[in-house]
């Protein structure tokens, strides 16, 4: 949610036609000679499932594991359950949340208008900080795909497209057929 007007993404409550707290923010801060940076959160949007950027460019700009599962598949607790008995696998997020993938063009593009946005709308600003510019870790971590363990993200279906396109070299999915593994780590 954004603490300012914004035309890209949905304002927190706080934000009325009579109140913009970023606003009301670099006001109090300019007479204090204090500056002020905007924190974006840029690939997670915590549990947002009515993100507007979700609305638009609908689940498939969520990240996938390399076994194919949704990054909202993760429970809130980020442990992956199993339908069949309600177990926990040994796969957890470290950041529960839903991830957009940052190998998807059009996730990007839409990151960068917010971030313009506010640059334009908010000329005051002194810079901005960016948080979250990443994929979720897979706990336990998998440092290199080429080893052929754990979890990692990435995996989504434009992604994925756009890799095995440029570099005419397969994704390593699944922890399977590691061949070109080190391209991908790339």
């Amino acid at each position: 949610l954004a603490w300012y007007r914004s035309d890209q993404v949905e304002s927190a409550p706080a934000v009325t036609a009579d109140f913009d707290p970023l606003g009301y923010l670099l006001e109090s801060a300019k007479k204090r000679r204090i500056q002020v940076h905007a924190w974006v959160n840029v690939f997670s949007l915590a549990r947002n499932k009515d993100a507007r950027i979700l609305k638009v460019l609908g689940e498939g700009a969520l990240t996938r594991d390399n076994f194919g599962r949704l990054v909202s598949d993760y429970g809130a607790d980020g442990f992956l359950a199993v339908p069949a008995n309600g177990t926990k696998e040994p796969f957890k997020l470290d950041t529960p949340a839903l991830w957009l993938d940052p190998g998807i063009p059009e996730a990007r593009s839409f990151q960068l208008g917010v971030i313009q946005e506010l640059l334009e709308r908010y000329p005051a600003l002194a810079g901005v900080q960016l948080d979250f510019v990443r994929y979720p870790y897979g706990l336990p971590a998998r440092p290199l795909s080429s080893l052929g363990l754990g979890i990692d993200f990435g995996y989504a279906e434009a992604a994925v497209a756009a890799f095995e396109k440029e570099t005419l070299k397969k994704a390593p999915r699944a922890n399977h057929d590691l061949a070109d593994a080190p391209a991908w780590d790339r």
